[in-house]
């Protein structure tokens, strides 16, 4: 693990990233289970752990995390190094630990953490049976892997595929309804309008005068605040749940209706961090989360590390993308359904048909956009050379099966996506598991046309969730 530390440091102060160390929650989840801690746990049961580097974000998650109940913590006070938390910020994480799990928000004037207990369960397609929603998402993965390896049939390959994409989607539901619940909000973003925002609190003031008045009982003010910000999402049963026991439901919801927003705001970004249980599974992809602009991060640290490279956001010139489409030359329909077009676009460069030489590759990362359309992520075309031997600042579009998956190990999350970061692009856009090209195909053109038709102030990750519809399977290829 030293070694690991040591290397880490070693690669990332190459290009200013000295905070950059790897996934922080798989590393606490690790430590955890090797001392068989049988209760919740608490920042006493980590503290021991001083030289791992995510101890400041972890502590005031966990401090005050009781064993009874889902305890809300807020008006944290932030430790020190945190003045350069970005006032539009918001990092969410979630966190399984044992049958527990935790659903974290970070923002620059408040900390909140929410634990809800597991398993929940939802019945598979196969055989009907009971099963956890981990265990269906790595069904649906394998049995997606077969389908396209396996099933010569037209017919009963369309009929499996569909059949899976429908799984998806129902676990999706199950993710949004049981396992977030009433805290699916904390997965979304600060709205951007300040005079919402203004409005939430002076509302939630009013909220919490009339349940004391009513009932005898103090609200919270971060749980006032977030029931009115967060009215139209929440189910009555969600709201029955946050509310203290004293409040009957059908009381109060005529004041929560009077008092919350006609309309949900347009939101800032969210930035998540996920454990290697959670990492595997699409949130961005829930119903919940159709206008929120989601992008995973491997840690806290690691995104205040981007910010002593660049200012953010990330302004990128449209002209100034380079592309490498079909490469290994197996993939004639892809390279039918874009090379014509890409050649249209003005300013673009990029090579087609053929492996790209190392200097094109190299081209490729210093360019402000760079779309890669072919098998995987396409680091085999670097010779032998790591990403991280170069120095990059495209935003890079990996379009291709497993481009962004993370693999864990012992000593954290390794992968194509944290090796482009390292290398200095700031943002990577690719897929969890294997996808089919036509989908893929659509998918990428989609998310392109928009990104080409809108104004320069578009974040291409709000285009990410609308650009979905384009394929004939929205979860399976979409999420």
């Amino acid at each position: 693990k030293q070694w690991y530390q040591r290397r880490v440091a070693i690669t990332a102060g190459q290009i200013g990233l000295e905070a950059c160390t790897g996934l922080e929650p798989v590393v606490v989840k690790r430590e955890l289970l090797k001392r068989k801690i049988s209760r919740d746990p608490t920042w006493a049961d980590i503290e021991e752990f001083h030289n791992l580097p995510f101890q400041h974000v972890l502590r005031d998650m966990l401090r005050d995390v009781t064993r009874d109940g889902s305890r809300v913590v807020s008006d944290v006070t932030p430790d020190s190094g945190d003045g350069m938390f970005p006032e539009s910020w918001t990092v969410a994480n979630i966190t399984k630990i044992g049958n527990v799990l935790y659903i974290g928000q970070r923002r620059s004037e408040s900390q909140v953490v929410y634990k809800r207990e597991l398993p929940f369960t939802l019945k598979s397609q196969v055989g009907g049976q009971n099963t956890s929603c981990l265990d269906e998402m790595k069904r649906i993965i394998e049995s997606n892997d077969d389908s396209v390896t396996l099933i010569k049939d037209k017919t009963e390959f369309w009929k499996c595929r569909f059949e899976l994409d429908s799984s998806l989607k129902k676990l999706l539901d199950k993710l949004e309804t049981d396992w977030l619940g009433p805290w699916k909000g904390l997965l979304l973003g600060k709205p951007i309008d300040l005079e919402y925002s203004k409005n939430i609190k002076m509302s939630a003031a009013n909220l919490r005068k009339e349940i004391k008045s009513r009932y005898k009982v103090s609200l919270d003010v971060f749980l006032s605040q977030y029931l009115l910000d967060h009215y139209s999402l929440l189910s009555e049963d969600n709201i029955s749940e946050l509310l203290p026991d004293q409040v009957p439901l059908a009381d109060i919801l005529p004041v929560l209706h009077d008092l919350a927003p006609a309309a949900p705001p347009t939101r800032y970004p969210v930035l998540l961090t996920l454990d290697q249980d959670t990492n595997i599974l699409p949130w961005e992809a829930c119903g919940a989360f159709s206008n929120q602009p989601i992008a995973r991060i491997p840690s806290c640290r690691f995104a205040f590390a981007l910010l002593t490279l660049r200012s953010m956001p990330v302004k990128l010139k449209k002209e100034e993308t380079y592309y490498i489409l079909n490469p290994t030359q197996n993939l004639p329909s892809t390279q039918a359904y874009f090379e014509t077009w890409l050649e249209e676009q003005a300013g673009w460069r990029g090579v087609a048909a053929k492996p790209p030489s190392v200097p094109e590759y190299q081209t490729a990362l210093e360019s402000d956009l760079f779309l890669y359309l072919g098998h995987g992520s396409g680091k085999e075309f670097l010779g032998g050379k790591s990403i991280q031997d170069f120095k990059s600042r495209a935003v890079a579009l990996l379009m291709g099966c497993n481009s962004a998956k993370i693999k864990h190990t012992p000593v954290g999350g390794t992968g194509t996506p944290i090796e482009y970061l390292l290398s200095g692009c700031p943002a990577v856009v690719g897929y969890l598991w294997n996808i089919t090209d036509r989908d893929c195909d659509r998918y990428s053109k989609k998310l392109l046309e928009l990104w080409l038709s809108e104004g320069h102030s578009t974040s291409l990750l709000s285009l990410m969730n609308p650009s979905r519809s384009a394929c004939k399977l929205p979860y399976l290829v979409g999420a």
